[in-house]
């Protein structure tokens, strides 16, 4: 459950305001932790080309141990032309999942995101992301997606995803950590 309270500034190119989050984890059986966590965002376009989007959090996590983890997740988004748009982020977050939220663990994320359209019916889209667990796990992740529209209203599409992944370590700590993972699916 949440709450967002959002106040519009600057002709409507800003919005700021606090928000709130509960996330109750309680299984049938064993440790239940809650979480708690406060926080405000900030939305600012800068121009036709640059918009920001931020949000900040203090987690106060409820379980084995009280623990507050501070989080973010924070991108730029840079719209350089109308074929174009390119997403550069950073955050921290912490995992869903109550072995990871007992043990602390966070995430620091750095990511970047690149979409073309060489056609109004054409997308293109590569993805890529590199992660630093505060167990020491390390997470390369990258996709590749092509898609074309195939009907206009409704908009229909077809496209294929290629997605891969990989760990520095294997480790039991509650979350999915693979060696390596490959897929490829249609969309």
């Amino acid at each position: 459950a949440g709450l967002k309270q959002a106040f519009t500034l600057n002709d409507g190119r800003t919005v700021v305001g606090p928000q709130f989050e509960h996330v109750g984890y309680n299984p049938e059986h064993g440790p239940s932790v809650n979480v708690e966590r406060v926080g405000a965002f900030v939305h600012h376009r800068f121009s036709d080309a640059i918009e920001l989007n931020s949000s900040f959090y203090a987690d106060f996590q409820h379980g084995d141990s009280d623990t507050t983890i501070f989080t973010h997740d924070t991108y730029l988004t840079l719209f350089p032309g109308d074929r174009w748009r390119v997403d550069l982020g950073a955050n921290r977050y912490t995992l869903d999942n109550i072995t990871s939220l007992n043990k602390g663990i966070s995430v620091d994320s750095f990511s970047g995101s690149v979409d073309f359209w060489p056609a109004s019916y054409v997308k293109l889209t590569g993805r890529g992301a590199w992660s630093d667990y505060s167990d020491g796990n390390e997470r390369w992740w990258f996709q590749g997606e092509g898609q074309v529209r195939f009907m206009r209203g409704p908009d229909i599409w077809f496209g294929a995803r290629y997605t891969a992944l990989a760990f520095s370590e294997m480790l039991d700590n509650g979350y999915f950590n693979p060696d390596d993972l490959y897929s490829f699916e249609t969309t």
